[in-house]
């Protein structure tokens, strides 16, 4: 089997940094190729966006913003390993699931210890959306620079979401999601670690995943079917869903229907 070649994104307003990044990683093409560099936030936003990266090393201070902060906005993002000068940031980046934080200058000995660490998140990655070889997006060197914003487009199980509860923050692959539960004017996200929440409404939530790996149960409810360990049938013609990790959820007379149909073998 082919191991896959995973994209990198570099992001930092220092061109001698991003000259020297690109040059240590040239001893890992194996498994990485550079395929865009970018200076500012709002750059990296269009390239995330358009080149789809597997991978992002990230400034912490950048001329439009401070990196960890607006990581921390992002409702998708790539793995993330942090590249900066500054020491302070650590326990915050690591709240948001990075995969490591280099403190420059890198070396190429501290950078091989980051790759042997970040490798089998990639390849778990590359799993899930059943990948063998990933084609590089664009030609290594290609620059991007623009301001425009990503859009809220469909997402895949791959995807990985920014969630948070409290002072502490997750990105979190689809294919890890359980169960989605309304709660307020958010949504509450149960996983493999706990439980999170998205400050998008159900509604909107729903409106981005992929189908049929997630159904509308009821009308506050959401659930992942790779999750459903029991299906039962319930009280006037309803089902009810037991969900690996302990959950249950009773079906709708409206949904049961459709959902006995879908997971009818």
């Amino acid at each position: 089997m082919i191991r896959p070649l995973f994209r990198v994104l570099l992001v930092d307003d220092e061109p001698h940094a991003r000259q020297e990044l690109r040059r240590l990683l040239s001893d890992f093409s194996d498994r990485l190729e550079v395929v865009g560099e970018v200076s500012t936030i709002a750059s990296a936003r269009s390239a995330i966006a358009d080149l789809e990266p597997d991978l992002m090393l990230l400034d912490i201070t950048l001329p439009d913003g401070n990196g960890v902060q607006w990581l921390s906005t992002l409702d998708t993002a790539p793995h993330v390993v942090f590249v900066t000068a500054h020491q302070s940031y650590v326990f915050r980046a690591l709240e948001l699931n990075a995969l490591d934080y280099l403190l420059k200058p890198v070396t190429s000995a501290r950078l091989a210890t980051t790759i042997g660490r970040m490798l089998p998140a990639l390849d778990a990655t590359a799993r899930l959306r059943g990948e063998t070889v990933a084609e590089p997006a664009m030609t290594a060197g290609a620059h991007v620079e623009s301001g425009e914003s990503v859009s809220l487009r469909p997402l895949s199980l791959h995807d990985r979401i920014f969630l948070s509860d409290g002072d502490a923050g997750w990105f979190v692959t689809l294919g890890e999601m359980r169960l989605l539960e309304v709660q307020g004017e958010s949504t509450r996200v149960h996983f493999g670690r706990g439980s999170a929440v998205s400050p998008r409404s159900l509604r909107l939530v729903e409106a981005r995943l992929p189908t049929p790996a997630f159904l509308r149960a009821n009308r506050t409810q959401i659930v992942g079917v790779h999750w459903i360990r029991e299906v039962r049938s319930w009280f006037a013609g309803r089902l009810l869903l037991r969900l690996e990790g302990g959950h249950e959820v009773v079906v709708s007379r409206r949904q049961s229907r459709a959902i006995a149909e879908q997971l009818r073998f």
